[in-house]
This record gives C-alpha cells, sequence and structure tokens, in this order.
C-alpha cells in the first residue's frame, strides 16, 4: 500500500547519509563502542549505545526515529492494512463522523455544512489544511461538535477541497473570510492546530467574528517533536517532492506524522482500541507547494506567525486552548489588544482535543462562551453538494 512507501519518501536520503557518517566518525573515536556497535542485536541496544555517545540531541533523535521507524515497519504496515478508510466523504450516521449535516456555502476551495440541530449560538469551526475535518466530528464518544450542539450551539464546519497544487495560505484565509459574510454572523470562531492560524488571521478582516478560539494552534514557532527534522536537507528533500509532485501528498505527511513517535504504534492502530482515530490519521490530504512553504518559513520560521503577522492586533475576545502532552504545538501564550484566556489541558495534540467528558477542557470553554453577550445568526439553506475525494489516503 501506500503507506509502506511513504517512509522512503519522508526521510532525506542525503540527511539519513549525513547522519550516518556522523555517527561513524564518532563512533570510531571510541573503539569499544565501535565493537558494541558491530554486534548489536536489538534496536533496543542500538538506542542504548546511542544514549552513551556525544551527539547532537536532534542527530541522537533522528537516528532512534529512523531505527524504530525501520524495525517496526512492517508491523505498522500490516495493521493498517485493517483500517478502513472513506472512499469519498465518511459515511456520516456511522461509527465514524456520526453527525448528519448539509452543505450551506462552497466556493471552489471550501465547503461549510450545518450540523443537524435546534438554532442556537452559531459557531464555525476551521480544521487544519493538512488533515479531514471530521475530527472534530470523529465518533459518538469523541466529537467536538455533538457536544457543543448538545450544549446549545449551532455548528458550521469547513470542509477543505482537494487541492488544485496552486493554492496559498491566503486563498484558504480568503475562503474563511467569504464563509464569514455568507453566514452573516457575529458567531464565534473556532481554528484547531494549523486551522487556527488561519481563522485568526480571516478574524482580523471580518467584522462577523464574536469571539476566536485557537486549539493546539502553533503559533510561536516552536516546533516540539518536529524539530530534529526541520534541517536543511529535510526542507531541501520535501521541497523538492513538493515540486516534483506538484504537492506534499498526504500519505508522505502521514508517514513523517507517524515517524515522530513510532513507540506510539502498537496502541494507536489496535483496532480493538480506538479505531476511529487510526481511521482518520490515515485520512489526510495533499498539500500545495506553497502552503508547504508557508507552514515551514512562517509556521516554523523563527518566532512563527507572531512575528510575520498582526494577531497582537486581535480586539475580540480569544480563548488559547493548549494541551499539556502535545508533542507537535507546546502550549502557547498570546498577548492581543482584547482578552485573552490562556488554558492547558491535559492530553496529546489529538487526544486532548477528544477529552470532552466530566472536568475536561470544553466546559470551561463553554462556560467562558455563555458568558459572552447572546449571538444570533440568519438561517441559510442548501443542498447538499458532494465533491471527490483527493484520493491520496495514507
Amino acid at each position: 500500500m501506500q503507506g509502506a512507501l511513504s517512509f522512503t519518501s519522508w526521510y532525506s536520503p542525503a540527511q539519513i547519509h549525513q547522519d550516518m557518517t556522523q555517527l561513524m566518525g564518532v563512533l570510531a573515536q571510541h573503539p569499544e563502542k565501535l565493537g558494541r556497535w558491530a554486534n548489536t542485536q536489538s534496536v533496543e541496544e542500538i538506542i542504548a549505545l546511542l544514549q552513551t555517545l556525544e551527539l547532537d540531541p536532534l542527530h541522537r533523535k533522528r537516528l532512534v526515529s529512523q531505527w524504530l521507524c525501520t524495525v517496526h515497519g512492517a508491523e505498522l504496515t500490516r495493521q493498517l492494512t485493517e483500517c478502513v478508510i472513506p472512499a469519498v466523504t465518511p459515511n456520516y450516521g456511522s461509527a465514524i463522523a456520526p453527525s448528519n449535516y448539509d452543505v450551506v456555502w462552497e466556493n471552489e476551495r471550501a465547503q461549510v455544512i450545518r450540523y443537524a440541530s435546534k438554532p442556537g449560538t452559531p459557531m464555525l469551526l476551521v480544521p487544519a489544511v493538512i488533515n479531514k475535518h471530521y475530527i472534530l466530528d470523529l465518533c459518538p464518544e469523541r466529537s467536538l461538535v455533538q457536544s457543543m450542539i448538545a450544549k446549545g450551539y449551532e455548528c458550521y464546519c469547513v470542509v477543505w477541497k482537494p487541492i488544485t497544487g496552486s493554492e496559498k495560505a491566503s486563498d484558504y484565509v480568503h475562503a474563511i473570510e467569504l464563509a464569514l459574510e455568507a453566514l452573516t454572523g457575529p458567531l464565534h470562531l473556532v481554528g484547531y492546530c494549523l486551522g487556527g492560524l488561519l481563522a485568526a488571521q480571516a478574524a482580523m478582516n471580518s467584522n462577523a467574528v464574536h469571539s476566536l478560539t485557537l486549539l493546539a494552534s502553533p503559533l510561536n514557532g516552536e516546533a516540539g517533536a518536529i524539530e530534529p527534522w526541520l534541517t536543511p536537507l529535510q526542507r531541501k528533500h520535501m521541497d523538492h517532492c513538493a515540486n516534483a509532485r506538484g504537492c506534499v501528498p498526504a500519505g508522505v505527511l502521514t508517514a513523517g506524522f507517524l515517524s515522530l513517535k513510532p513507540d506510539s504504534w502498537s496502541s494507536l492502530f489496535r483496532q480493538d482500541r480506538f479505531p476511529e482515530l487510526a481511521v482518520w490519521l490515515t485520512d489526510g490530504l495533499d498539500v500545495a507547494p506553497l502552503v508547504w512553504r508557508w507552514i515551514i518559513d512562517k509556521v516554523y520560521g523563527k518566532g512563527g506567525v507572531l512575528a510575520s503577522s498582526a494577531l497582537h492586533e486581535l480586539s475580540i475576545p480569544v480563548w488559547l486552548q493548549s494541551f499539556d502532552q502535545d508533542h507537535l504545538v507546546p502550549p502557547q501564550t498570546l498577548t492581543t489588544l482584547g482578552p485573552v484566556i490562556q488554558s492547558r489541558s491535559p492530553g496529546g495534540h489529538n487526544s486532548g482535543l477528544l477529552k470532552l467528558g466530566a472536568g475536561s477542557w470544553i466546559h470551561g470553554w463553554s462556560s467562558w462562551l455563555t458568558d459572552l453577550p447572546p449571538i444570533q445568526l440568519k438561517a441559510i439553506d442548501s443542498e447538499c453538494v458532494a465533491f471527490t475525494h483527493s484520493g491520496s489516503a495514507f
């Protein structure tokens, strides 16, 4: 399957060669450790030996990741063959993405769907551009959409269409701005991960946003577990991949993210544990070359988007939600002209978002939203229009 080849596409051969050359140079200075290296019998022995060597910490992390991926790659591929990937869009009303919806607006870049609910306080959800939107409505027990509908909100969500290859980050921002105009707010705007950055930019250019919520959004350029792979050689390799193919394929990105935590594969992809998340993780979106450059140069550039945009000029109320074990987006801070709530909760990048039970972050956030002035939104009716899947599931 495609996933079995995607690790090869993700890793830069030049970076691997450089890492191994440097490793052999260090081992050559310690004959006794070079002898141990030659006689290692398991990846555990290799990792233990790497911990004793004087290596750059990021270099060591890359080496450990590569060996773990090599050792566990066959088992991962076997597990992925058991994942059932949606053929076009998720089968709404089933175990995955259970909430029914209608399309209420669309242009060439996006759709806006309205989840079935009673009229209530409107909320527009914006997902990341590299993943499908249904992480926000994953399954009955872990659906942010259903949780907010139960609290009296009328939930809308942006659904990104498959790329043409020429998209820019500003095209996504403009789509959100047009959607806000069509929905004739004011409303609560909620962005997850990279979707939060796009939503924040749209909020600066719109009078239809009553509050902004950023969920695990990377603001300050800290790259977390991604940092070891932001080397010049790896960046050059991914640029070449994007330009040669006209995109960074979803499978390559998924392989990159999975390579950051190969020790979690055995539990993550056990189908008796949490199959819905496994499906979502392997059902990504291709990324256009210019959007990829925005992610690398702006989102994970020096200072992040806080250094390259005017987000500090936001004057609307902002809720900034971070998760303590988020390996992709370390807890963030934000200062604006308006009031900002900085919230931190247990959980990882995905698992924190999906912790919606008693005592979770969602209850404090909902209370904060409730305290804001009431909001009404004109109803919009439209027929549901489907579009073609990108065809690049992991």
